[in-house]
């Protein structure tokens, strides 16, 4: 069995959106391990918690380091910020793209879910800081790379983006063996460069 790992990166206020990522993953698994041998192991900022103290440290050296696909969940918000001057989830995403144009790395694929924000909501000053910080992020996102960006409304249409991915991921599992696939180029925000592979 080939497995692949799934890390998810994501903010505060998402969580009925992280347990539904680990149940599909999870079940979306179970299924596909009847036709093949291929099985998706989830994985994101959780399981860093019970090893380590540095958890920044244990998400780069002993799990995003190790991960094949990056899914980015944003919504209206971005995160603490850390001495670096960038949210937890910022440094992630970072560290994604920069893994996914090292060779040696098994990084595949980087995509980016977004959760339409409600623009009437009654936000507090603070709130609307991380509001306009996310945005910020979500458009510097747009402009290098458009077709990296995937909307969601509800958990149905979210399930439904995670679905498609899987069954992506498995195409490419099954076409690998054929010829080398072409890993798709993601725009590294930070300088406007595109990391090859």
């Amino acid at each position: 069995i080939t497995h692949y790992k799934i890390f998810l990166a994501s903010p505060g206020g998402l969580e009925e959106e992280r347990d539904e990522y680990y149940d599909i993953v999870n079940e979306y698994s179970q299924d596909i391990l009847r036709f093949k041998n291929v099985k998706f192991d989830p994985c994101g900022y959780e399981e860093t918690l019970a090893e380590y103290i540095n958890t920044q440290e244990a998400i780069n050296t002993q799990f995003l380091e190790n991960c094949d696909y990056f899914i980015l969940l944003i919504w209206d918000r971005i995160g603490t910020l850390t001495e670096s001057g960038k949210s937890r989830t910022e440094l992630e995403y970072m560290m994604a793209v920069n893994l996914l144009s090292d060779t040696e790395k098994p990084m595949h694929d980087i995509v980016v879910f977004s959760k339409e924000i409600e623009e009437n909501k009654l936000r507090d000053e603070k709130d609307r800081r991380q509001l306009d910080r996310a945005k910020d992020f979500i458009k510097r996102l747009i402009e290098k790379e458009k077709g990296l960006i995937k909307p969601f409304n509800d958990l149905r249409s979210f399930r439904r983006l995670v679905t498609q991915h899987l069954t992506k991921w498995v195409c490419d599992h099954d076409s690998k063996y054929k010829e080398e696939p072409e890993r798709i180029s993601v725009m590294n925000i930070e300088d406007g460069t595109k990391p090859t592979k």
